[in-house]
């Protein structure tokens, strides 16, 4: 599984720089306003793609 994570103006650069590991693999998305077809555009075969939307605010904390 791939998580795509990216701001909305960004996810075609992301999703260009990925295309070969994406082949077989389940795409999960959480950028907002991309849909499905958009992101099957912007890639080559046919991976899974599953569109998430948290409804909540996430807050990553990273520990050194």
């Amino acid at each position: 599984m791939i998580l795509l994570a990216v701001k909305p103006q960004n996810a075609p650069e992301a999703l260009s720089q990925c295309k070969k590991a994406l082949d077989g693999k389940a795409l999960m998305s959480i950028v907002a306003g991309v849909t499905v077809e958009r992101l099957q555009n912007m890639i080559d075969g046919t991976p899974r793609i599953l569109r998430l939307l948290p409804n909540t605010p996430a807050m990553v904390y990273v520990v050194l």
